[in-house]
Formats: C-alpha cells, structure tokens, sequence
C-alpha cells in the first residue's frame, strides 16, 4: 500500500476521533443546576388569589398571588377552639401567612398576635388546591390553663376558595 494510501486510510479512521475529542464533556463534579423557581401557569389555572374561606369556621383570608409567593391576611371570622368550642369573638391582633410555590404545593408559615398580647406565633401550612377547594395542613398549637404552648400538631384545615376578579 502507497504512503499516500496509508495517510489517507489514517486520516479516514481517525477523524471522529478527533472530532470526539472536541465535543463538550460534562465534569462530574460540576454542580447539578438547580430547577428553576415555578410560577404561575400563563393561564392562570394555578393563582391563589382572592378570598379563602374556612368551612369549619368561616375564617376569611384575603389572598394575594404574584406567581411566586401567595401571602394572606385575616380579614374577618371568629375562632373556633381544638376542643370544638366556639368563641364568637375575633381574638386575632394579626393573622397573616407568607406562602411559596414548591412544585403543586404551597409551602410556607402563619404569623399570628392574640389580641392583648405582644409576641407572633409562628405556625407552618402546606397548601394543595382541587378547584376550588383548598387543603391546607397547619400546624395548631396547644396552650396549657397558664397560656403557655404546651404542643403542636399537624392538623388539616378545608378552604373554599373563590378567586380574585
């Protein structure tokens, strides 16, 4: 076989090769991107934004919804107490929640003030929606005869949820 044969033979069977060569390669220490931060469905299918409403209370959130973080605050209803009695008064100074997008959930916290009391109790939610039905689990806090917290426990909440015009 000539020379020239051979250097062609060579250059034919060693071009992808080369070319392999200069293909990108992922280091395996480089770091995993992290996913992008969800937000809201162009068509709005997923806004949480306007009233909820507790079925076992009537407790009345105003919610707000800017694709990333859906806040709420108390706007009205009285309090019904974990043994199921019924105050009839409003006893809340505060009750707000700050609420983000974790995948089909809403994750986040409740920031509430008794009324007559300085210090915010905070209390962490998770919230799914069907419709337009609102599953939320919250975390209640107990408070034994002398008004200190004395437990927490996960409990889930029902909201009818009637969204923003």
């Amino acid at each position: 076989m000539s020379s020239l044969r051979r250097s062609l033979l060579a250059a034919t069977l060693l071009a992808p090769l080369a070319l392999w060569g200069c293909l990108p390669v992922s280091n395996p220490t480089d770091p995993e991107p992290e996913p992008e931060e969800q937000t809201q469905p162009a068509d709005g299918s997923n806004l949480f934004a306007g009233k909820w409403k507790r079925e076992d209370n009537g407790a009345t959130f105003e919610v707000e919804d800017d694709g990333s973080t859906v806040t709420g605050k108390l706007v009205e209803g009285t309090y019904v107490w974990p043994d199921g009695e019924e105050k009839g008064e409003e006893i809340f100074s505060k009750y707000e929640f700050e609420l983000a997008r974790k995948g089909d959930k809403l994750e986040g916290q409740a920031t509430f003030v008794f009324k007559g009391e300085q210090d915010a109790l905070k209390s962490k939610w998770v919230v799914t929606r069907s419709g337009t039905t609102l599953k939320a689990k919250v975390e209640e806090i107990s408070f034994d005869d002398a008004g200190k917290e004395s437990g927490r426990k996960q409990v889930e909440k029902t909201f009818a949820f009637e969204a923003a015009q």
